[in-house]
């Protein structure tokens, strides 16, 4: 009896650890009301595919266990399976966490978080590893900088680069500030377990986790590596000025320096005395292996790469299929018949489960390297279209991600839309002038759908084409027309070079158009109703009081509203701040509604199925200021904020309503490659 209670205790105390021996159950998103302008303002964060920026990893003492700090929170995986995947995810109020330590025995993971509330001030926690919950949370004077505990573990110190502070954990109910002091002094102390060498001394870059050698600058702008018992010396390849950090088994120096392209990373082998690993990606921290010659480094996008110096290769160990970095997220979509959201990342195709939070499918739609702009499903959920700047439209089976037909144009596409009836596709695209490789206009293409797509009897697939560009720089280039008038047809051309975004209106009669204007078009007669932005070719009678500059566009489910976004070019009718976006109400003559808010210019536009709510994304920011990066929700009637959605890390590229109206999709990347898609909701 007793041999099984104790064989009990022995299962409920190890079950947390189990989570890292296996991949845990996708979370399931519970249902939620549909989006009102009523309970905007209740909108939750549900969940996130992907980890976001990652500013910092940690190998646990065990080495089973890699714990990383992201924009989204923090990401618990398995040590020796990552390509399981996320195993758990700890969820921090402020949802960035900027570092992460382990204990010795792994009993605590220690987090930092800048405060929501004092940007001076940064939220230190202890988590217990063995209850996955938070044990104990105090603010500390600071913004960003790295953890470290004591060898004992009794003590946790933070340091910004300049001065540290310590605290006595061993008592979680009361965490005590014991000193602050040069972080150097301090970090030394506890690596050497005595000082060795005077700290102070400005030669001394590093010290070897058992105090046996140094780094230290030699005179002539090289680190060299001294082994202070057998009174030897190593002359590196590496510079002074940089920072130097010992792997834990002291046969590796890892030297890393910010530069343009990030932080960039070299590892010198002590005993072959040699640089073994260069890397100048956009690394943001690095763990070393509790015994192994192994470092783990995080980068500014979903992405841990691993070198293991014993097999002297590197491996991706999470991303994208293999691939290296976590590539922003330019668009998503919402199947209208599936609760499955499709994801445009740079160069590929993902399709998730909405409902489970798990990757289905996923395609290569740009092999050679170019981005794509937009993904859009046709109104039957059956098709995928996406376009890049390879100047490609490919059309995808939206089950198989199988590619089932493809439209060339001249250079680079920058949108497509499907009418409403799904038979025919509306694109944009770059147009060389006849006699020079530079671009010109901007032309607008209308393809029947069925001719692009594959004839599955045959086996065929028709391609509309455009005549391919001259080889000869002195040979005229063809004139923007299509081979056959039947495959497509140039719509509208823009001899201004610029259109933002084109879009059918909900009945398929009208198309509008963003460039330095909102332009209507009639399709059957391929004529232009007029502008919404042009006081000599007023709409209705709508005057503006400046020009519309280019910006994102919506129609309304109704097709009596558009909602375009300015730039910053637009202002109220009292001259005051600039308009976030414009909400043009088509049946009535009155004047257009401005929106301010967004603290940069708005990328994105969506109407919610009934039409009462707008969420805008913005973007643009170039000092990563958390306002620039949000998400808000509006009435669509009034123009009145409902709710502001933060919690991505960079630019806002695509929002989009579930078909049901309950769930809200936002996508994000561009400046720091954040690579994350979020999901919103309200509660019931």
């Amino acid at each position: 009896m007793h041999y099984r209670f104790a064989l009990l205790l022995l299962v409920i105390w190890a079950l947390p650890l189990t989570l890292f021996a296996q991949e845990a159950a996708p979370p399931t998103i519970p249902p939620r009301d549909v989006f009102t302008f009523r309970n905007a303002s209740e909108t939750t964060s549900m969940g996130v595919v992907g980890v976001g920026r990652i500013h910092d990893v940690a190998w646990s003492s065990s080495g089973q266990i890699v714990a990383a700090a992201t924009s989204n929170g923090i990401v618990l995986m398995n040590a020796e399976r990552f390509e399981s995947g996320v195993s758990q995810r700890l969820n921090v109020p402020e949802e960035m966490v900027t570092a992460v330590s382990f204990s010795p025995e792994d009993v605590y993971l220690a987090s930092a978080s800048p405060s929501l509330t004092d940007g001076s001030q940064i939220v230190i926690r202890l988590w217990s590893m063995r209850s996955s919950q938070m044990a104990a949370s105090w603010n500390a004077s600071g913004t960003s900088g790295s953890l470290v505990f004591s060898p004992d573990g009794s003590q946790l110190g933070f340091t910004d680069g300049r001065s540290g502070q310590i605290w006595d954990i061993r008592d979680v109910n009361k965490i005590t500030l014991l000193k602050s002091d040069n972080w150097l002094r301090i970090e030394r102390e506890w690596y050497t377990g005595q000082n060795t060498l005077p700290v102070e001394e400005p030669l001394i870059r590093a010290f070897s986790p058992d105090g046996a050698m140094i780094a230290a600058a030699n005179g002539d702008g090289q680190i060299e590596i001294w082994n202070l018992n057998q009174r030897t010396s190593q002359v590196t390849t590496f510079s002074d000025g940089s920072s130097y950090v010992f792997s834990p088994n002291g046969r590796l120096l890892i030297r890393f320096a910010s530069g343009g392209n990030g932080v960039q990373y070299e590892v010198w082998d002590i005993r072959r005395g040699a640089v073994v690993y260069l890397n100048s990606v956009a690394m943001t921290g690095y763990t070393f292996h509790p015994t192994r010659s192994t470092i783990l480094f995080g980068t500014s996008d979903d992405t841990l790469l691993v070198w293991d110096n014993a097999t002297q290769r590197e491996r991706t160990v999470l991303g994208i299929q293999g691939q290296r970095g976590g590539d922003p997220v330019y668009s998503v979509a919402f199947s209208p018949v599936r609760r499955v959201i499709a994801a445009a990342r740079m160069n590929r195709i993902e399709t998730w489960d909405s409902v489970r939070g798990i990757k289905l499918k996923a395609a290569l739609a740009a092999p050679n390297g170019y981005g794509i702009n937009r993904i859009v499903y046709s109104p039957n959920g059956n098709l995928i279209a996406s376009v890049s700047t390879d100047g490609l439209v490919n059309l995808w089976d939206a089950t198989t991600l199988k590619q089932v037909g493809s439209i060339i144009h001249y250079s680079g596409v920058y949108d497509v839309d499907f009418s409403p009836d799904g038979r025919l596709l509306v694109t944009y695209a770059d147009v060389p002038l006849s006699d020079t490789f530079d671009l010109g206009p901007v032309a607008i293409f209308l393809w029947n759908v069925d001719n692009v797509v594959f004839n599955w009897r045959t086996q065929e697939r028709e391609i509309a084409q455009l005549p391919p560009p001259s080889p000869d720089q002195s040979a005229p280039r063809p004139q923007p027309t299509t081979p056959d008038a039947t495959l497509g047809r140039v719509f509208h051309t823009n001899q201004n070079g610029f259109i933002y975004n084109v879009r059918f209106s909900p009945d398929g009669l009208t198309l509008a158009l963003t460039g330095f204007g909102v332009e209507i078009w009639d399709v059957n007669t391929i004529l232009r109703r007029g502008t919404l932005s042009d006081q000599d070719d007023p709409l209705i009678g709508m005057v503006n009081r400046l020009p519309l500059a280019s910006g994102p566009l919506a129609w309304s489910p109704d097709g009596l509203q558009l909602a375009s976004g300015t730039n910053g070019e637009f202002y109220d009718e009292a001259g005051g701040a600039p308009c976030s976006f414009v909400i043009w109400t088509l049946s009535e003559v009155n004047d257009p509604v401005c929106t301010t808010g967004h603290e940069a210019p708005v990328k994105t536009l969506a109407y919610n199925p009934t039409g009462d709510v707008i969420a805008s994304g913005s973007g643009g920011g170039f000092d990563y200021a958390p306002e620039y990066y949000s998400v808000r929700l509006w009435n669509a009637r009034t123009g009145e904020s409902l709710a502001t959605l933060s919690g991505h890390d960079d630019d806002v590229q695509s929002v989009v309503f579930s078909p049901e109206g309950n769930l809200l999709a936002s996508s994000s990347g561009g400046m720091g490659y954040e690579s994350t898609l979020r999901l919103w909701g309200v509660p019931d």
